[in-house]
């Protein structure tokens, strides 16, 4: 999950003062904080976040910088909140510490891909032109962020997340800096929440070899993570139910008393049935949940981001998305000004899919299926006997049919038979 919330703590005291020893223990580190971002190596910054060097970006006269701000502003910077799934916290409060750490490595790995979509696609600075007064918005060349990841909550239960504090200052592709345009975060958080969600799966099933499974309202959850360790380590969740909104005192316990104080709560876990869950393809994007959200409304490229993102329900590298934008050949905007898009620019007809089957996630397949079908459709056009009214099946010879229905089992049988059928017919 991610969230966006403003900031206006010029010195930052909330993420310098937490030491997060849940999870610098796991790495033999002093600091929780780490500079990410693009616009950070301009000032260069990097490694472990120094507190003055922090405090100086916030109040936008980053070091070794000749920058001055005109006056106090009442926006320093944003707080973007990554929050790993409930599932994928419970396996980071595991006592094996090579599991643990192979969790944060992920989780950073997914929130950095996540940040780059907002720096190249989301973000940018207004400008407004000097003859005809209209304000636009222009790209960045990065932004300036630090990195502050927390594994667990005031109420002691575990839960991995990370405030990236994005400074709000950045180089605009004019050469000169300015604030951030704050609207490409609201309309794109819902597409680097899928970007960054996808890509957790991606890695965690990668390093870890766990399976993904959703349930029918379509929360992932880890095939071995029941729902009735969950609930033990959910008690902030709880606490909220019963309508306890204070915030109590974060800890600031070393790793192995946090690891006792979750194994206790494991202990006392009710012994409840799993709800149903359904086993997440990991080779194919779910293509009913796709349409589904294409059709939603008028499709803009960050709703297809989102929609892939989310289709990948056993995950997918962040980077093939970009890949199926630039497939899709369609306009691109920034920040909130992105173009409306025809349906059908970025979907496929049931007719392909029943050929073909549903699109992969993985790069190399991807590109393989679409050069299939590149040149089904080439043939259609090439040859005048096929009418449009024709199913692209008849456009396959009869092994190739055959072969399919070898390959895909039973489930595509049918398909793969009617589609048989049809080309014995128009051959008839």
């Amino acid at each position: 999950m991610l969230r966006i919330n403003g900031l206006s703590d010029q010195e930052g005291r909330y993420f310098l003062d937490d030491p997060a020893r849940e999870v610098t223990d796991l790495f033999h580190s002093s600091s929780p904080g780490v500079w990410i971002g693009q616009g950070a190596s301009q000032f260069h910054l990097s490694g472990e976040v120094d507190s003055n060097d922090f405090t100086s970006v916030l109040n936008g006269r980053p070091p070794r910088s000749t920058l001055v701000p005109r006056h106090r502003r009442r926006r320093v910077g944003y707080d973007a909140i990554f929050a790993a799934p409930k599932c994928v916290s419970v396996l980071f409060s595991s006592s094996d510490h090579d599991q643990a750490r192979a969790v944060v490595n992920v989780h950073h790995e997914a929130l950095e891909m996540a940040l780059g979509y907002l720096e190249q696609r989301a973000l940018g600075i207004q400008r407004t032109d000097a003859v005809s007064k209209e304000r636009h918005v222009l790209g960045i060349q990065g932004v300036t962020a630090a990195r502050f990841t927390h594994g667990i909550s005031r109420s002691g239960d575990p839960h991995l997340h990370s405030h990236v504090v994005i400074a709000n200052l950045a180089h605009g592709d004019d050469g000169r800096f300015g604030a951030i345009d704050a609207r490409g975060f609201l309309g794109h958080r819902r597409a680097a929440d899928a970007l960054y969600r996808t890509h957790l799966r991606f890695g965690l099933t990668r390093d870890l070899g766990v399976h993904f499974q959703h349930r029918v309202d379509g929360r992932e959850e880890i095939s071995g993570v029941s729902d009735a360790e969950t609930l033990a380590l959910s008690g902030r969740s709880a606490e909220i139910r019963s309508g306890i909104r204070t915030f109590p005192e974060k800890t600031r316990a070393s790793r192995h008393d946090i690891e006792h104080l979750w194994e206790q709560r494991r202990g006392m876990r009710s012994e409840i049935d799993d709800q149903p869950r359904l086993q997440s393809s990991s080779r194919h994007l779910d293509e009913h949940h796709y349409a589904a959200v294409i059709s939603r409304e008028s499709p803009t490229p960050r709703l297809v981001v989102e929609a892939w993102a989310n289709g990948a329900r056993a995950g997918m590298h962040a980077g093939v998305v970009a890949r199926v934008l630039r497939r899709f050949d369609i306009p691109m905007g920034r920040g909130v000004y992105e173009p409306s898009l025809l349906k059908r620019q970025v979907s496929e007809s049931r007719s392909i899919h029943r050929v073909l089957g549903p699109r992969p996630v993985e790069q190399a397949r991807l590109d393989a299926w679409w050069d299939q079908r590149d040149r089904l459709m080439e043939r259609f056009i090439r040859e005048p006997r096929l009418r449009r009214n024709e199913q692209p099946a008849l456009l396959f010879d009869r092994q190739q049919v055959i072969a399919r229905a070898r390959r895909d089992g039973p489930e595509r049988v049918g398909s793969s038979r009617d589609a048989l059928w049809r080309q014995e017919r128009s051959h008839g």
